[in-house]
């Protein structure tokens, strides 16, 4: 399905652990997340920007398109929060479908809002929550002209993964997963003692790497890498 008028996909993506990267930079006088988010900025060159609208402030980044298909844009953000993973970066976000305005002075967003909220509110963890509303328009466009296989097209290409209630964004596969596991592991293992001091963070930690397991071929081994609870001795 491809927008309409003046409707968009808009994802709003929020980088994890923002302010602590940047408390670390001062303690250490260094620049090192700087350098980081530099590198991860480099994937936008590789996005066509006649298609896509991208803009990075602080910790939030704002990708919209009027003119591709879902698949196409969830791809998209995919290849975003894969290219961050490997930069050391965990990020989580939220997509929404629906009316945009903007101009060089101001911006009234729908999408964005409803973007922000998914985020804030229903993706919690290192993932990408998709409104439920987009997956129904899909569904009823696949019903409406069998010729247009939008929905199908997502499931055969594995991008939508449902965990409770919620929709989200499948950034794992065949060609990524053992990549995707050592990206991970060594984010926890290089930030371990500040993630043990938080049960926010070790929840997050612990999320990521059950959907690693749950993602993972049945004949691949990969070991658990999160800190367990232990009796005291």
């Amino acid at each position: 399905m491809r927008p309409q008028d003046d409707f968009v996909y808009f994802c709003f993506l929020d980088i994890l652990g923002y302010r602590a990267h940047l408390k670390k930079d001062i303690e250490t006088t260094s620049l090192n997340f700087k350098d980081k988010l530099e590198q991860a900025s480099q994937i936008y060159s590789q996005i066509n920007s006649a298609n896509y609208a991208i803009k990075s402030i602080s910790d939030s980044i704002f990708i919209h398109s009027s003119s591709v298909k879902i698949s196409d844009f969830l791809k998209t953000v995919k290849k975003i929060y894969n290219h961050y993973l490997q930069t050391g970066l965990l990020i989580r976000g939220g997509i929404s479908y629906s009316r945009h305005f903007e101009t060089n002075i101001i911006t009234y967003s729908l999408a964005l809002t409803e973007a922000h909220h998914l985020e804030s509110e229903k993706a919690v963890n290192p993932r990408v929550v998709i409104s439920k509303t987009i997956l129904d328009a899909v569904r009823n466009a696949e019903l409406s002209n069998p010729q247009q296989q939008y929905f199908t097209e997502l499931v055969s290409e594995n991008l939508i993964m449902k965990e409770g209630d919620e929709y989200i964004l499948h950034v794992i596969d065949d060609s990524n997963l053992k990549d995707f596991y050592r990206s991970a592991r060594k984010i926890y293992q290089d930030n371990e003692a500040d993630i043990n001091t938080s049960a926010n963070l070790r929840s997050k930690y612990r999320w990521l790497e059950d959907y690693i397991m749950i993602s993972k071929p049945s004949d691949v081994r990969l070991d658990r890498f999160t800190s367990k609870m232990t009796l005291l001795t």
